[in-house]
């Protein structure tokens, strides 16, 4: 029995997404990180922890967009599929209004901010007034995307994200270029940070153009497009109304570590976590090659098949996806303090304790991407619209008394207590209502996740802690090989003969045959 058309199809995009991404990802990381060393050396601490702060400050903001993305791609999902081009023109049309006043008030609201950014610095010596010119830079660099990001969210609806990761990669590394060119020339991070204006503009510019010569219904004005319908305005509006409450849990978990780091620690202490934060925005934006490239592609399943096959889809998905969060979190852990030490010094190292907890919070945050696609693409923003709140208070509260008494590694004890209430309450939601299925199997299921995976972090840790080689390059080298070889051997092992890993195998396989026998045919 061979893959239908629409399940080719939709392999066929997702491969073209997680090879696209996979490219982008690989060149970013490496422009990345060659662009902080630079900046590193160029500046001091302070102004790396200075960067990291207005980023999460921004990243607070955002919560005006009330996750109307997650929103707008569902809208969409069934008007693509169906080649709706009159729905999908009433729609983008409603959603650039709505995301032009998110833009106005999010560069409002900052700058009512700018005239006490300062007091969020702490054990700095930069002068008020440059701190505020600084944030005043990165908030209109930021704020000026919302006029021209709903276009990218109807690229990735439609199975195209790779168009937007190649525009975005080569866009970036180009800025990598020139702020590196303008940190030797000038060391000023004024102009550093008006290069990031320049190419943000850019970006978002082309991109647009290229949504416009791919969707015709975007070229359509005026008369030419229906207003959106009193019954199809109120839905959408209950599911943006819901997303505010998961848009401020995400911003909470994802910003708050970093601001309470810089208010109850110091500014340095940023600075010395934000050189593990780029490594692990590294390899979130590796996973994401993974989960974000399937995503429209589960939408589009939702729109026309049947509950079983997306629950099928599912468990093969969200194993893979959770195998490979828990191999680089295991690794991740092993080797980070032997690479930071090889790249920065022992005077940028945080405490093994931290870094454990670092790191339990990578795989945690990554084993919910799948579940909340799945939550997404079947629009069930509403049937959990408090989860995100509950979250974020119990991060915030269980982050600072924990950060009282354990410093930098408290405040993420209080972001993994967070993530995990988060995700039993999203999960007994995605069983109930997309699956129907009872939330035991999911408990059962990610408990063993959880559990194996914090066993694969002692285990690559401890190999590492009995090789002891003096020399830094060779010992992270040595460390590396033994942890991939133990891990490796350790997951087979357990894993062998799981039924999701089958599935995915011999779904490999036919879809290979199926490819194949097509190409025959034509030749």
């Amino acid at each position: 029995m061979g893959i239908s058309k629409s399940d080719q199809s939709r392999i066929r995009y997702s491969l073209r997404n997680m090879a696209s991404s996979a490219f982008a990802q690989t060149f970013l990381g490496i422009a990345a990180f060659l662009e902080r060393s630079i900046f590193i050396s160029v500046l001091n601490a302070d102004y790396l922890g200075l960067n990291t702060l207005f980023a999460n400050v921004l990243n607070v903001l955002s919560i005006a967009e009330l996750g109307i993305g997650s929103a707008i791609a569902y809208a969409l999902y069934r008007p693509l599929a169906e080649h709706d081009d009159d729905r999908i023109a009433t729609l983008m049309q409603f959603f650039r209004k709505a995301y032009s006043v998110i833009g106005l008030a999010i560069m409002a609201v900052g700058f009512i901010i700018s005239f006490f950014i300062d007091s969020f610095v702490t054990g700095s010596e930069l002068a008020k007034s440059d701190i505020q010119w600084y944030f005043l830079l990165y908030l209109v660099s930021v704020g000026v995307t919302y006029f021209f990001s709903y276009k990218q969210i109807l690229i990735e609806a439609d199975q195209r994200r790779y168009i937007n990761q190649l525009v975005v990669c080569f866009g970036t590394m180009l800025q990598y270029i020139v702020q590196i060119a303008v940190l030797i020339a000038t060391r000023d991070f004024g102009l550093y940070i008006g290069v990031f204006f320049v190419f943000n503009i850019l970006k978002n510019v082309i991109l647009s153009m290229i949504a416009d010569r791919i969707f015709p219904a975007l070229r359509r004005k005026g008369r030419d497009i229906r207003k959106l319908t009193g019954e199809s305005r109120k839905d959408i509006l209950r599911n943006i109304k819901a997303m505010c409450f998961h848009k401020f849990g995400d911003v909470a978990i994802s910003s708050s570590d970093s601001i309470m780091i810089s208010l109850l620690v110091d500014i340095r202490s940023l600075g010395l976590y934000a050189n593990y934060q780029i490594v692990i925005n590294a390899l979130e934006g590796a996973t994401r090659v993974f989960y974000s490239s399937t995503l429209a592609s589960i939408g589009n399943m939702f729109a026309t098949e049947d509950r079983d096959k997306l629950y099928g889809s599912f468990l093969a998905l969200n194993f893979t996806n959770y195998l490979l969060h828990s191999f680089i979190a295991a690794l991740f852990f092993a080797i980070i303090q032997s690479a930071l030490q090889l790249w920065l010094g022992s005077a940028y190292l945080l405490s093994v304790p931290t870094i454990f907890w670092i790191s339990l919070s990578f795989f945690v945050r990554g084993i919910r991407r799948m579940p909340t696609n799945f939550h997404d693409a079947c629009g069930l923003f509403w049937a959990d619209r408090y989860k995100k709140i509950i979250e974020a208070v119990i991060n915030i509260v269980v982050s600072v008394i924990c950060a009282l008494y354990f410093g930098i590694a408290g405040i993420f004890v209080g972001t993994v207590v967070s993530q995990i209430i988060g995700f039993m309450i999203g999960g007994r939601v995605l069983y109930r209502y997309a699956f129907d299925k009872p939330l035991s199997l999911f408990i059962r299921m990610y408990l063993s996740e959880m559990v194996a995976t914090i066993a694969a972090m002692g285990l690559s840790f401890a190999v590492c802690f009995l090789i002891d080689i003096p020399n830094p390059v060779l010992r992270i080298i040595i460390h590396a090989i033994a942890s991939l070889l133990v891990l490796s051997a350790y997951y087979f092992i357990l894993y062998r003969k799981n039924p999701s890993l089958k599935a995915i195998k011999d779904n490999a396989i036919e879809y290979m045959r199926t490819r194949h026998r097509q190409k025959s045919t034509r030749a």
